[in-house]
């Protein structure tokens, strides 16, 4: 918002540039709505995601994006458990992004299961 949407829009490819270096071949970055990113992480325990996302947030905080626009990143995790509806699984990860966010931002939070519902 600060700096226009061309900035904006070569920031927001810039993150996704660097998160996609900071996961694992077998994993999937893209882009979700507006600034927001979605990460599928197959295969991987909820602790094992909380590293990726470390890694993805360090890589992204350590130093300027495009235009050197520095940035944060605040990451809800949530795994999901079979017969889980995806809308619930996503619920849960967007109520750790707020929690994240609530904890003071550049921060990973895991959901658990209270946060369902």
């Amino acid at each position: 918002d600060n700096y226009g949407h061309l900035v904006g829009d070569e920031v927001l490819r810039s993150a996704a540039e660097k998160m996609s270096s900071a996961v694992r071949e077998s994993d999937h970055v893209g882009r979700y709505g507006g600034e927001e990113f979605l990460s599928v992480l197959p295969n991987c325990t909820a602790e094992g995601a909380r590293q990726v996302a470390e890694r993805v947030r360090q890589a992204i905080g350590n130093e300027p994006l495009a235009n050197e626009v520095e940035i944060t990143v605040s990451i809800g995790i949530s795994q999901w458990h079979p017969g889980q509806e995806v809308s619930e699984f996503l619920h849960r990860a967007d109520v750790a992004l707020y929690r994240a966010k609530h904890n003071g931002r550049n921060r990973v939070e895991v959901a658990s299961d209270v946060d369902c519902g």
